[in-house]
């Protein structure tokens, strides 16, 4: 069956994928990418609250044994790592879609930046990833900052 481009709604591009469908997609891929790799944010303050009470109950009790100090910051140290785990793979998301999709807004910029921020502290493998969102976002600064109509 030949494919005509009315039938679509818009023009393909050069990769073959109408304009719509690009933008589109390349939104949904940064909302969620963006929204994953600020995922550990909330989670590292209750992690940290729950380590400042649990320590502030063992220092007034004055039971100092280190075994049980060291059982209750391993328990509470695991809902933290696996957001990391998840905010990195989140990060991932967002930098491919800033530097491959078409979509590109002023809150995705400072996303990017925010999140290129937090991950900078994460040697080595949040430090490249860093590096490389910065790059991406400053390289691509004007397509962020052009004044979009219902963007």
């Amino acid at each position: 069956m030949e494919h005509n481009e009315t039938d679509i709604g818009s023009a393909p591009d050069e990769s073959g994928a109408p304009d719509s469908v690009n933008a589109s997609t390349s939104k949904v891929f940064a909302e969620l990418g963006c929204s994953l790799a600020l995922l550990p944010l909330p989670i590292l303050f209750y992690v940290v609250l729950n380590l400042l009470l649990d320590y502030q109950a063992i220092v007034t009790t004055a039971e100092g044994d280190p075994r049980m100090l060291a059982g209750i910051l391993s328990q509470r140290l695991v809902p933290l790592v696996l957001s990391l785990l998840i905010g990195l793979l989140g990060f991932l998301v967002a930098i491919c879609a800033a530097g491959f999709g078409r979509y590109k807004s002023r809150w995705f910029f400072w996303a990017l930046l925010v999140s290129a921020l937090i991950y900078l502290f994460a040697f080595p493998v949040g430090t490249l990833m860093s590096l490389a969102a910065a790059f991406i976002a400053f390289r691509n600064k004007p397509a962020f900052f052009m004044s979009r109509s219902g963007s």
